[in-house]
């Protein structure tokens, strides 16, 4: 994608953009069976935003999500360690 179709991305309103990742997701979800198709959700704004989209795009195609969907949960250690 060069700068010029970068930047006419950005200058989507927010709906266009929405409508623009269904459709994508739409085209993935015709190309690929339900088998093939995995979405991973880590519990953050980005994974949650994807997996709402996702979900989106099929109730418009009248079908149950297909697919995978993984959860992947994180655990950030803190605090001192002796050595």
């Amino acid at each position: 994608m060069d700068s010029e179709e970068q930047q006419q991305l950005m200058s989507l309103t927010l709906d266009e953009k929405i409508d623009q990742s269904k459709k994508i997701i739409r085209e993935t979800l015709t190309r690929f069976s339900g088998d093939e198709v995995y979405v991973a959700w880590t519990g953050g704004k980005d994974s949650t935003t994807m997996l709402w989209l996702y979900r989106e795009a099929c109730k418009e195609l009248g079908e149950p999500i297909p697919g995978k969907i993984i959860g992947i949960m994180a655990t950030l250690l803190t605090g001192s360690f002796l050595l």
